[in-house]
């Protein structure tokens, strides 16, 4: 994903933060990987369905502590869920 990076004011006609985001980049949701500091039960931002979390590196909606889903993150934000999935079989395999 490309980001713009100048500023609003150099442009007279404006310019959004992604201005080089596609129209299907727009429309996906922003997803990061952030440490879970609670664990438990909790709700997925995304689908509202149920699901159990850990402590240690999770999907969070981008700017916030609410969880997605691994469903959600395997249709959203793929890469990332390799991510998390290779780091939990290297703390494994060690």
């Amino acid at each position: 994903m490309r980001l713009c990076t100048f500023h609003l004011a150099r442009f007279s006609k404006g310019c959004s933060r992604h201005c080089n985001r596609t129209e299907k980049e727009k429309a996906m949701p922003e997803i990061a990987i952030k440490e879970n500091v609670l664990g438990g039960e909790q709700f997925c931002a995304m689908c509202g369905g149920f699901m159990a979390s850990h402590l240690g590196p999770d999907l969070f909606m981008e700017g916030t502590m609410q969880l997605v889903c691994r469903d959600c993150g395997r249709e959203y934000a793929p890469h990332l869920v390799s991510l998390l999935d290779l780091g939990a079989s290297m703390v494994h395999s060690s």
